[in-house]
């Protein structure tokens, strides 16, 4: 992450950019100019229909004194952040899941973008809902706990990602958070120990969660499981903390990976630090 980006907060809000930044330009662009024409004989030729259809479905004016014009006043009119994503959000859905699409995926994560393409290349959604960042938010104001949480968000969801970083300071972040609660003693206490002490003894703790109008009992640890199968889940996926020796797993964390760890490690964070997981 550039140096100037570092002190300014690291919630996905302050990360992500809205609309098409300058250094998303190009490839945004490039994507347009791909999805907007064909090459015949290696010759490129632009698809006047597609350029009225966009033009209609957005409500743009182009400048039709050529198909060329047409284009680059296409362009020109995604300097508008409204803009900007309605035209992509359009074309990504004209494109059928094309390799262009593909490519805007990509250069939408690398630049650090609030958007990117659906699963089904259907359009555009946004990449971290604006509830579910506020609550991640919450969630990374706890001391040093949050300290690693919000250096988790800036590796997710920055202008240059790093997945495995991400990965790994979520992971951080609930270890901090679960150590007073479960491991107190142990100043050494990984989160797979901590998990293992969830498991072993269960019936220690209890998750605060009203069900049919009471606490939960203490015959009741099915709250505690599932709180323990999350913090396992986190620990378990983050296949790059060691050499990989098994030939058909990655060997590295993904991007889908380390959006998905960082939220997961927002809400036991959250439940840690709050008490929703105390001692019974």
């Amino acid at each position: 992450m550039k140096l100037s980006k570092r002190d300014a907060g690291t919630s996905a809000e302050s990360v992500l950019h809205e609309g098409i930044p300058h250094h998303l330009a190009s490839s945004a662009k490039q994507f347009i100019t791909s999805v907007c024409g064909f090459y015949d004989r290696r010759q490129y030729h632009l698809d006047e229909n597609r350029l009225r259809a966009v033009e209609r479905t957005i409500e743009l004016t182009l400048d039709w004194t050529s198909r060329s014009q047409a284009l680059f006043s296409l362009i020109r009119a995604t300097s508008d952040p409204v803009v900007g994503v309605d035209v992509l959000d359009f074309l990504v859905s004209n494109d059928g899941g094309g390799a262009a699409t593909s490519d805007l995926e990509m250069a939408l994560t690398e630049a650090g973008s609030a958007w990117r393409v659906q699963a089904d290349s259907s359009g555009l959604e946004r990449r971290v809902d604006e509830t579910v960042s506020r609550e991640a938010a919450m969630a990374a104001a706890h001391g040093k706990s949050g300290e690693y949480l919000r250096d988790a968000w800036a590796p997710a969801y920055g202008v240059r990602p790093d997945p495995s970083a991400a990965y790994s300071q979520s992971v951080k972040a609930v270890e901090v958070a679960a150590h007073r609660l479960v491991s107190p003693k142990d100043k050494l206490a990984t989160l797979g120990k901590m998990v293992a002490e969830l498991k072993s003894n269960a019936t220690k703790y209890v998750v605060i969660l009203v069900g049919n109008g009471e606490i939960a009992t203490k015959g009741d640890t099915d709250a505690v499981t599932i709180a323990r199968l999350m913090a396992q889940l986190l620990w378990t996926r983050q296949h790059d903390r060691h050499g990989n020796f098994d030939e058909s797993k990655p060997i590295s964390v993904s991007q889908v990976e380390a959006e998905a760890a960082v939220h997961l490690a927002a809400l036991l964070v959250q439940w840690f630090e709050t008490g929703v997981i105390t001692l019974r």
